[in-house]
């Protein structure tokens, strides 16, 4: 039987990584209040809270993409008088610092090591090459949607998403989109639990 063996420069591997790594780095989870019922859910406004970003253009731009999920899910956005629900959002953001390292082919290079004759000497070796070390900054920000039934003063909606932004603005509006589409994709919850 004949073995195979599968090698891969790694600028090649990382870059293979690179393009799956976001579709599993993204992971969105919902949680709503059973007993409420969302079949009387017509109407939302915009609420504020601590976690709202400082910069109103990202803050203008979260807010319209939740507007779109809301609005395509057939709840109408008021801007005052009565609402059904009350939508906030929080935008944690994190700066995490990472060490990545890249190595040359390991298995080919000019190094020191045995050989035949006397002693040692300079030639042809195993594992010679050189790694290079470098420190990067990775911004994690993630992405929590709530809302609040405004009559009982109590959250029955919350959406939490990993991954969703970007430094890369068309990267982001994909992601955020993505976010808000797995977000919603079930609201308004079907029925009423039956649970007392």
């Amino acid at each position: 039987m004949k073995s195979t063996t599968w090698r891969f420069s790694t600028p090649v591997l990382a870059a293979a990584i690179a393009l799956v790594a976001p579709a599993f780095a993204q992971k969105v989870s919902v949680e709503y209040g059973h007993q409420e019922d969302f079949s009387k859910v017509v109407t939302y406004r915009w609420g504020k809270n601590k976690g709202q970003l400082s910069d109103t253009l990202e803050d203008d731009h979260i807010k319209n993409k939740i507007d779109r999920a809301l609005q395509s899910k057939g709840l109408r956005r008021v801007d005052s008088g009565h609402a059904d629900l009350v939508v906030t959002y929080q935008a944690t953001m994190m700066t995490q610092q990472e060490v990545d390292t890249y190595q040359d082919d390991p298995d080919i290079g000019l190094g020191y090591g045995w050989g035949w004759g006397m002693g040692w000497g300079w030639g042809w070796g195993d594992d010679a090459g050189y790694s290079s070390s470098q420190v990067v900054n990775i911004r994690k920000v993630d992405l929590l949607v709530d809302m609040a039934n405004p009559a009982s003063k109590k959250i029955v909606f919350r959406g939490y998403s990993s991954g969703a932004f970007h430094a890369d603005p068309a990267k982001e509006d994909k992601l955020l989109s993505k976010a808000l589409d797995k977000m919603f994709k079930n609201f308004p919850p079907k029925e009423k639990d039956k649970r007392t």
